[in-house]
């Protein structure tokens, strides 16, 4: 499993601040996917140890605090038994956990460990997140409470 970026973002999952994750070697090949070089077998290792690493640049040197409460994957559900490593560590350190995945649903295994799950894959006349029209859909778990219309302008 493999990374290409990371960001701290606040547009992936309402109300929590993420550190947003890139994995790739992504196997849906959506049309008019955002992030097509996410298809390539490119990037850095992604394990336990340089996730610790990773979450420690953004760790209060007073607090001991993270500066974000939540974890996002974007993708990395084809790993699935390193992906849950992850996520159980991201857990373990208090943190919130998100898996975006092109996928329609995803195996209990995976799901048990998150909070948040995205699924669905970018069909371009459907639009993304923002669109009320989109068939991607974000869940609250463990409740699989639809979260998506917290995406839709007013």
């Amino acid at each position: 499993m493999k990374y290409t970026t990371f960001v701290i973002g606040l547009q992936e999952v309402p109300g929590e601040v993420s550190l947003v994750i890139s994995i790739s070697n992504c196997p849906m090949r959506c049309l008019y996917c955002h992030t097509p070089n996410l298809r390539e077998d490119i990037g850095t290792p992604l394990t336990v140890d340089s996730l610790r690493l990773l979450l420690d640049t953004y760790r209060s040197p007073h607090s001991g605090a993270f500066l974000f409460s939540c974890v996002c994957f974007l993708g990395g559900d084809q790993h699935s038994h390193q992906l849950i490593d992850l996520l159980s560590f991201c857990k373990h350190e208090g943190l919130k956990t998100c898996l975006y995945t092109g996928h329609t649903s995803v195996s209990d295994e995976i799901r048990n460990h998150l909070d948040f799950l995205k699924v669905g894959p970018y069909i371009d006349e459907l639009g993304a997140l923002n669109k009320p029209t989109t068939n991607q859909r974000l869940y609250k778990l463990p409740e699989n409470l639809d979260i998506t219309n917290l995406f839709w302008s007013n």
